[in-house]
Formats: structure tokens, sequence, C-alpha cells
């Protein structure tokens, strides 16, 4: 907390607004500072918190290619997270919708989505140009029924399906066919980074 105290993401009484937790990070004591800001998610607020753990690799400077298909399909605020191998992204959904069909928090492997009930600690160290908080509700349904898919039931035309729905499906379809050179820019360098993305993509949906 502000005054040097444990803070629970389940106790309010321990929150302040951003601006008293920015005014107090800057006064700190040098002697005992703080850890940093952290970002409460909230029941009644429109946010929700995308975890993915060892998703950053520090030495490229670039997301793991698992990580590349859930970017890319939410295409809101990123940042790395404090380990700087993880990634943190956050985007806005309906009032309604933590109300109804995401109540609750998902974790599948090294995903995890947070409506409530957590916190994310911020670094401010955002990813490219990702420094917008979309509004994503339908990106966010489809991310968590991908984690909730058995892989075994998964079949060729279902996978193909969820990813022609897909917002980044023009450029799923793109490498898939092998076209990914004729698009203005390249989205490859070469033949072996264009194979790299592909997996990355096929895994999101698998």
């Amino acid at each position: 907390t502000v005054h040097g105290g444990a803070a629970s993401s389940t106790r309010p009484d321990d929150w302040t607004s951003y601006a008293i937790a920015e005014l107090a990070l800057a006064e700190q004591d040098p002697s005992d500072p703080f850890s940093g800001l952290g970002f409460v998610f909230t029941r009644t607020d429109p946010y929700v918190g995308i975890d993915l753990d060892h998703a950053y690799d520090p030495d490229a400077n670039a997301p793991l290619p698992w990580a590349i298909p859930i970017v890319e399909s939410l295409r809101s605020y990123t940042e790395i997270s404090p380990s700087g191998r993880g990634l943190h992204i956050i985007v806005r959904v309906p009032p309604e919708v933590k109300t109804s069909w995401l109540e609750k928090g998902h974790r599948k492997g090294n995903i995890e989505v947070y409506p409530h009930g957590r916190f994310f600690t911020m670094t401010g160290n955002v990813l490219g140009d990702s420094n917008e908080i979309r509004l994503a509700p339908l990106e966010i349904k489809s991310l968590l029924e991908s984690m909730e898919t058995p892989t075994e039931s998964l079949t060729d035309g279902k996978l193909l399906q969820r990813a022609s729905e897909a917002r980044n499906k023009e450029k799923f379809f793109s490498v898939w066919s092998g076209n990914w050179r004729t698009a203005v820019p390249p989205l490859y360098t070469s033949e072996s980074e264009a194979d790299m993305g592909l997996v990355g993509l096929l895994l999101f949906w698998t």
C-alpha cells in the first residue's frame, strides 16, 4: 500500500488512485523503496488482464512464437512483465461481460485471464506501439474457447474454421498458403521466419 504495508487484490481499503500511488512512489524513502506500481482488476471496472508467462525472449527483444497470435489478435495494451520474460495484456470489455460469461479467472499452461481479484505489477515497458487499451470482448471469448477446447477434439477442419474467424485471419491464410512474400510489406524476411510464424499461429489454436 502507499503506507508501506502489504496490499491485497481483494481488499479495497488497500487500494488508492493512480495519482496518489504515483506521488507515493515519487516521494518514497530510498532506504525502504516500493516494489513498483500495481493495478487491481475488480468486478466493477471494464478491464481484463491476460498474463502470458515465459512468452518473451529478452535476447531477441520479441515475443515467443506461441504468444504472437495472442498479442496480434487482442491488439491492446501490452507490456513486458517485471521478470522480463512474460507479457501482460490489458483489454476492455462491456460491463455485462464480467457478470455473465467472464465471472471467473481462467488458466491453461502459460496463459492466465483475470477479470477480477488479481493485480498486475506494472512496468511501463510497452511492447512496440501497443499502448492503447482496446475494447476486445469477442477476442477474449475466442481466447477462452481456445483454452478450454481439448486438443484431441480439435480436427484440422475445426482449426481452420477458428483461424478463419480470427481478427488476424488474413495473416494466417497468407502464411498458410505460402503467399506471405506478396504482402506489402512482406510479413516475414525469410522462409524459416515464416515457418516459425506459422507454428506460432497453429499453436495458438491447438
